[in-house]
């Protein structure tokens, strides 16, 4: 569901872009999808923990110039997917956000 608008998202929306970044151990994935009501973000946050229990949030919503923001981040890095990785992108998006 668009954190926005509330519009539920149909199963088909695909997400428009994603990064993983190093969260003290445990892997946290960041998916963005775009909203095709309102046109904000609503950002998916899996956070895998290496020991204990994995867990899906949603939230936040940000307006179209964030994200598209955050899409030309990710757009920076040669492997958004990769952890480990030690580019600009992956520093700033380490919380979900530019900051």
């Amino acid at each position: 569901m668009c954190g926005h608008c509330q519009l539920p998202f149909s199963p088909e929306l695909k997400r428009v872009g994603g990064i993983s970044v190093l969260v003290y151990g445990d892997e946290c994935i960041y998916s963005y999808f775009r909203c095709p009501n309102c046109d904000w973000f609503t950002i998916e946050e899996y956070y895998d923990a290496f020991m204990g229990d994995s867990t899906v949030r949603w939230g936040p919503s940000v307006p179209t110039s964030v994200g598209e923001s955050v899409l030309a981040w990710i757009a920076k890095c040669p492997e958004p997917h990769d952890k480990w990785c030690e580019c600009a992108a992956h520093e700033a998006l380490a919380t979900g956000l530019p900051g």
